[in-house]
This record gives structure tokens, sequence and C-alpha cells, in this order.
């Protein structure tokens, strides 16, 4: 492992270095294909994490790539590096592009993780069972508005990151150059945010969710 990441480290070094060139317009014909291929496989995976789907991963990062190789003169080195840039218009354009698909941003978002006292929940019947999953539904709806809400940009992509893509904190850490601790403090600062932004825009979602499912109750904290 060790290993992987030493590669991983030059690979972004050299992606920076090269990036510079780029934003400064001096960058050669082979820097240019250099930094294509480069940065291509990381994208590739990003997308890949949302897609879970050859065709649709291809046709998203079709799009990342002329958008970010036609914004690379509004990409800021002093900002932040150039891999968290296209990441970002990676997701972007990702989500975007399923949203036209009518897909749904996969859901790895564990309800109770946010908002459940209880350890579990179960159903007497198929029409409270057909309730809780239509509730359920449209709690993984709001939670992912408010994520996108988000008004600190760093919480968010984290947020996104870890309850979206399912990356792991390690990883989240490398990628903003961040100590692991730092991205867990950040990620429950998040998701008090994320709850806090639910409830309040749902003044009556408490409820409804007490009401469907026996024994639920929202986390005060």
């Amino acid at each position: 492992m060790a290993g992987f990441d030493e590669l991983n480290k030059r690979i972004n070094d050299r992606i920076q270095e090269l990036s510079i060139k780029l934003y400064e317009n001096t960058a050669s014909t082979r820097e240019y294909n250099e930094i294509s291929e480069l940065i291509y496989p990381k994208l590739k995976y990003h997308i890949w994490k949302f897609c879970k789907d050859e065709y649709d991963t291809a046709e998203a990062l079709h799009f990342t790539l002329l958008k970010v190789f036609k914004n690379v003169s509004q990409y800021n080195p002093n900002a932040g590096r150039f891999t968290t840039w296209a990441f970002t218009i990676a997701r972007n354009e990702t989500l975007y592009y399923l949203d036209r698909k009518h897909k749904s941003i996969p859901k790895y978002i564990e309800i109770g993780e946010l908002y459940e006292n209880h350890d579990s929940y179960s159903s007497d019947g198929e029409s409270d069972a057909y309730k809780q999953s239509k509730v359920i539904s449209d709690m993984h709806d709001k939670t992912i508005f408010e994520i996108f809400n988000l008004k600190d940009e760093l919480l968010k992509n984290i947020a996104i990151d870890k309850m979206l893509s399912n990356d792991k904190v390690k990883e989240i850490a490398i990628k903003y150059d961040l100590k692991e601790n730092t991205v867990k403090t950040k990620l429950r600062k998040a998701r008090f945010e994320i709850r806090k932004a639910v409830l309040k825009n749902n003044p009556f979602i408490n409820q409804t969710l007490i009401e469907v499912i026996p024994g639920f109750k929202i986390k005060s904290k």
C-alpha cells in the first residue's frame, strides 16, 4: 500500500506541475497529452462510482474532459490542486448527465446514521412496508438535496464523497490534504448541518416518521 500511495503522490504532483503550465498557456502538445493521460484514469474511476455502468461512465467522462480542458484557464493554482478542481467538475457533470438520463443518484446514505435513535424498525404488513419505503425514499431525496445545499464547499465535497460516492475516510483525507481525524470531525459537522436543514425545511417530517415507523425517533444531536 505504501508503494501505491507513493506512486499516486508522484502522479498527483506531476499533474499539478503540468496544470500550472496549462494555466499559464505555456504547455507543449506533449505536456498537454501527458496530463490528459495521467488524469484520465482518475476521472474515470471517480465517475464510475456514481454511474456503476460502463456506457454511462464513458459518456459522463467525455463531457467532463471537454469541460475540464475548455475551462482550464479558469483554474486557479492558488485555490487548490488541479485534481480537486477536476473532480468537482466530474461530479457535477456526472450528476447532470444522470439527471438527464432520469437515473437516481446511488443512495449509499444510511438514514439511521443521520436520523434514527433506535437500532431497527420493522413492518407489520405489506401496506406498512410500502409506506415505510416511501417515507425513507423521501428522506433520502431531502437529505441529498441538503447535502448539495451546504454552504461550506469543503463540507459539501466531503459529504458527497463519503455519503454518495462511499469513499473511505483515508481517501478523502488524501484528496483534500487533511488529517483523517479532521475529515471525521468535518463529517460529523456536515451530518449535523444536513439533519438540521432537513428538519427545519420539513417541520412535519418527524411526526410523519413516527406515524409510519413505530418507535422511530429523530436524533437530537
